[in-house]
């Protein structure tokens, strides 16, 4: 082979190597801005725990001098401080919430008959109640107030215009259909207009028009409201602020401005999490922008695991059904992603060991040529340590391959993680020539893994959406059957299966392909587990039903 031959073969080598990778580690990147959100968002999640601790010393504070001053107190003092313990739980715990409510409307029975208060106690079990998903019983709290326009303030009025008119606006969103939720907005949006005529103030002015314009289609009447609304928000008030940001969110997704919607959800999240605000609207908003519109499938998925346990965290039943509706189709797609990553990634991993192996070849094959010219022993002695140096180097990548295929299941997150640094080197030693480095950076890449850590995180998503799996698929088999874990947060693969068939994913090739199994396996775990059923008929009948 001629050395121009030669050369020519390696630059084209090089140059397929390079393509193949770079088309392997390309992908969605993030612009600088959107990173830096992201990085903005993560920081102040971090932070949860402090604002969470800050909020609980302070309503101890609170609860501390009231059982403390309790006897020393009139009925229209213990009003007013457990009306402030209502409004820190409000947004933060439903049962601490509800429990002051309740507290509430039996100080308020205690008080002259002429007093609004127990209008206000009324109006806040009613509102707290709307705040947990308990619909119907917040309408039915809410209904029964009788409202005397004549003797009340304008304030409580006010407050029970509002607060009724936005539980039917949140049923109406909970139901999101064509029927009846148009007949809820309609509702809601009559209640607001009765409340407009005993409000003063900007804030509430623009809230209530803002708020009666979205509901009747008026996104851009709404849009302009909700900014006026902001301009007169006060800077500590944080419910507002979390009331407003996520509205405008909502409203700029609608028009299409969903990096603008980006935006105010990530100062609806901070403020969420300063405030201590576990509703998750915010977080979930912002998880769903990023998984639509960004195609971010890992950080949707983290910041929609967060507002699931926030959800949990305070209470609220409605926001627990919404996000257990997204949370298998953000999982479901964040794993069909990292697989296509991979089958690409394995694609030019076997492509480029190839090329190497042929790059190897020629060098070898090159130093073979060129030896064969000299006569000498020396040279001949030369030529046979290059040849035994060429088969060592083709004996280990041979290794490195066998041992890739071997332990290809083990491999899934790390490899993705340590693409790109891979492809930077390696392009650097292939550039240089030094093919051993670049055996070092394959063989260091293969031995990494971490799918056992995406069963981990797979099982804790699942058992979190599902607590009593377990124990109730456990019920559906034989005493003698039933299956123990090892630990109480990690699935045995028949669970694991069973996970999935719990989700929908009831096609055994699908199941496998997930789980990385072979069809057989699948196949005979489903089989064996069926025949340890109390009932083989209807067992996956009902496993499909269980936490229903």
């Amino acid at each position: 082979m001629k050395l121009s031959a030669l050369a020519l073969i390696l630059s084209c080598s090089i140059l397929f190597v390079i393509g193949m990778l770079s088309d392997s580690c390309t992908g969605q990147t993030d612009s600088e801005e959107f990173a830096s959100v992201k990085e903005k968002v993560r920081k102040v999640l971090d932070r949860k725990e402090e604002f969470r601790k800050q909020k609980e010393e302070k309503v101890f504070l609170l609860e501390s001098f009231l059982r403390e001053h309790k006897d020393s107190m009139s009925a229209e003092e213990q009003f007013v401080l457990v009306k402030k313990l209502y409004d820190e739980f409000r947004l933060y715990s439903f049962d601490r919430a509800y429990d002051c409510a309740v507290r509430l409307y039996r100080i308020a029975q205690k008080l002259p008959a002429s007093s609004s208060r127990l209008i206000e106690a009324q109006v806040c079990i009613g509102y707290v109640l709307a705040r947990g998903g308990f619909f119907k019983e917040a309408i039915d709290s809410l209904s029964v107030i009788k409202i005397e326009e004549a003797i009340l303030p304008d304030s409580v009025l006010a407050d029970y215009y509002i607060r009724f008119g936005r539980t039917y606006h949140d049923l109406a969103d909970y139901t999101n259909d064509s029927i009846f939720s148009p007949y809820y907005n309609e509702l809601g949006n009559k209640l607001l207009k009765m409340g407009l005529c005993y409000v003063s103030d900007s804030l509430n002015l623009h809230y209530i028009q803002g708020k009666i314009a979205l509901k009747s289609g008026n996104v851009n009447e709404a849009r302009e409201h909700y900014l006026q609304a902001l301009k007169y928000c006060p800077s500590r008030d944080k419910e507002w602020h979390s009331i407003l940001y996520s509205t405008m969110a909502f409203i700029d997704h609608q028009l299409d401005m969903d990096n603008e919607a980006i935006n105010y959800y990530v100062k609806a999240v901070e403020n969420d999490v300063e405030g201590s605000i576990m509703e998750s609207v915010a977080l979930r908003g912002l998880a769903n922008l990023l998984f639509y519109h960004k195609k971010d499938f890992n950080t949707a998925s983290e910041f929609i695991n967060i507002a699931l346990n926030d959800a949990m965290f305070y209470g609220t039943r409605h926001r627990m059904n919404v996000i257990g509706t997204l949370l298998p189709v953000f999982v479901g797609k964040k794993l069909d992603t990292v697989e296509t990553k991979m089958q690409t990634f394995f694609r030019s991993f076997l492509g480029s060991l190839m090329l190497i192996t042929l790059l190897v070849i020629a060098v070898g094959n090159a130093f073979w040529q060129m030896k064969k010219i000299r006569s000498s022993k020396k040279a001949l002695l030369d030529m046979n340590l290059k040849l035994k140096e060429a088969n060592r180097v083709l004996r280990e990548v041979s290794q490195i391959k066998d041992c890739y295929l071997g332990h290809y299941l083990d491999l899934y997150f790390e490899l993705v993680n340590q693409l790109e640094s891979f492809c930077i080197v390696a392009q650097q030693k292939i550039g240089q020539k030094n093919i051993a480095s670049v055996q070092v950076l394959i063989r260091n890449l293969v031995k990494q893994h971490n799918r056992k850590e995406m069963f981990i995180d797979f099982d804790c998503t699942f058992l979190s959406l599902f607590p009593s799996f377990v124990v109730e698929f456990n019920s559906l088999l034989l005493p003698e059957e039933q299956i123990t874990l090892e630990s109480e947060n990690t699935l045995n693969p028949t669970l694991r299966i069973y996970a999935l068939f719990r989700l929908g994913i009831s096609d055994t090739n699908q199941i496998a392909k997930i789980l990385n199994y072979s069809f057989n396996t699948v196949y005979n775990y489903r089989i064996r587990i069926r025949n340890k059923a109390k009932d083989p008929k209807t067992f996956e009948e009902q496993v499909l039903k269980i936490a229903l």
